[in-house]
């Protein structure tokens, strides 16, 4: 089985993933809109398992799916500027979005050990497995930033852009 294929394997694992985090949500805030205002019922749990769910999906579809182009990012200055100096700015602006993430890494981890401990309210879960996906995004997010970082240093750097 070639690379290609199984990157392309990855990416439809993942975005499938994905449309099932987003498809909890939807079925949690359909079950407490049911219970509270047709049974007059409310779920303790529901609107826990639809946040735990968005932030899977949020964080799971940045870290995965989503390429570094497709991010939200404030380009009014940087169309201004000619091919090199796009080049230059990205290079440098990965560079430091890196930085971020190496330095945040300890308090990161830290934090992730500590949440072992901690269970959430309704459905007592352990907030490791709640925030498991946003430690996913916080590895594989830097990873990709060297990957551009190298991408936008060969020779077809003008693909990156």
């Amino acid at each position: 089985m070639s690379l290609n294929r199984i990157v392309r394997k990855a990416a439809l694992v993942a975005d499938w993933a994905a449309g099932a985090a987003l498809f909890v949500v939807f079925a949690a805030l359909l079950a407490q809109t049911f219970m509270r205002y047709a049974l007059r019922s409310p779920l303790s749990t529901s609107q826990e398992m639809a946040m735990i769910a968005f932030m899977w999906f949020v964080f799971w579809l940045a870290g995965t799916t989503i390429s570094l182009r497709e991010h939200i990012r404030f380009d009014v200055f940087y169309n201004l500027l000619s091919e090199q100096w796009q080049r230059v700015t990205s290079i440098l602006v990965n560079l430091f979005y890196l930085a971020i993430f190496v330095w945040a890494m300890r308090a990161t981890w830290e934090y992730f050990v500590f949440l072992e401990f901690e269970k959430t309210a309704s459905l007592a879960i352990s907030y490791q497995i709640a925030f498991f996906t946003y430690f996913v995004f916080f590895a594989v997010f830097p990873l990709k930033i060297v990957l551009a970082v190298l991408s936008l240093l060969g020779r077809d750097w003008r693909e990156y852009l």
